[in-house]
């Protein structure tokens, strides 16, 4: 077992903007910085991170890599479909917003954890139910309009700058802590108070 887990902080723009997890929640924009899952993660766990992705998504993966500024290795617009299969397969951890890789993840038994919004994960989520407890875990928001799987053509009130209300809701916390479950079931314990 490596000497730290492996895990790929996510493409999180899917079809459209609207579909994404806020972006400060993966970046460490301020005030996030110190509480985003890749980074806490990093500092309990000693987690390194494979960013993947499309060229598009370099922008993104640079605001990462700066934000985390540990152990991360960005191979967004480098690999095709196939080498990227390989290396979500070789991952302790996949995090990822509802898009293809997700898929990918479930399809080789790589545990995960999949950002949902306002597509119905009941429907379109490929690693089973979901829940808590299982190797592929879903986070969603729990809200009466959620899931609406209005993704293409969104209520008005979900076009504000900050996105839908059901990605907005879905917390740092909810998701840090399924993948540190998830960590822990796959043999990695987290690091002792204080340890660098």
């Amino acid at each position: 077992m490596a000497a730290r887990p492996w895990t790929c902080s996510p493409r999180t723009i899917a079809r459209a903007r609207k579909e994404s997890w806020p972006r400060r929640a993966w970046t460490g924009s301020a005030p996030w910085s110190a509480c985003t899952p890749a980074a806490r993660l990093q500092r309990e766990f000693g987690a390194a991170f494979v960013l993947t992705g499309t060229a598009a998504d370099r922008p993104l993966a640079e605001q990462v890599t700066q934000g985390l500024g540990g152990a991360v290795r960005d191979l967004t617009g480098r690999l095709p479909l196939i080498d990227t299969l390989a290396v979500i397969g070789a991952l302790d951890l996949f995090l990822s917003a509802d898009t293809g890789p997700m898929h990918m993840a479930a399809a080789v038994g790589t545990p995960s954890v999949s950002v949902f919004g306002p597509s119905d994960a009941r429907r379109y989520f490929s690693g089973g139910t979901g829940a808590p407890g299982t190797r592929h875990v879903v986070a969603q928001a729990d809200l009466w309009c959620a899931p609406c799987n209005l993704i293409r053509r969104p209520p008005e009130e979900c076009l504000g700058p900050d996105g839908p209300e059901c990605l907005r809701l879905v917390t740092v916390d909810q998701v840090h802590a399924a993948a540190a479950v998830l960590l822990r079931a796959g043999g990695f314990p987290p690091r002792e108070a204080g340890a660098a």
